[in-house]
């Protein structure tokens, strides 16, 4: 086995230490996902910091969407999705069917 020289090891260094100065910080927006499967919101309660995004995926075999008071998806087909950047507390359900309800809580 052959010994590495120098010089490599201090480019695998520049590139590890470059590649940890560029992840995320825990103040970056993040992505949620929301799945709905089985006529259900999971999960059905979310909590999430102010300016994050949340992602609903159909995973069902019927059309659902995602209903706010002043606003609403378009129908979502199995595994179309569907999201939005948060900034307030919200509940949200499936026009379609509204037993299917969920609420998205802002951490303070």
């Amino acid at each position: 086995m052959g010994v590495i020289k120098p010089q490599v090891l201090l480019c695998i260094l520049a590139v590890l230490l470059i590649s940890s100065c560029t992840s995320h910080k825990n103040g970056d927006p993040k992505t949620h996902v929301v799945e709905i499967k089985q006529m259900s919101f999971v999960p059905k309660k979310l909590t999430v910091s102010s300016g994050d995004t949340v992602k609903w995926v159909n995973l069902d075999l019927v059309t659902h969407n995602v209903s706010f008071q002043d606003r609403k998806s378009p129908k979502l087909e199995q595994g179309e999705q569907f999201a939005i950047v948060v900034s307030d507390n919200a509940e949200y359900r499936c026009s379609l069917h509204p037993v299917m309800e969920g609420q998205i809580l802002i951490k303070n």
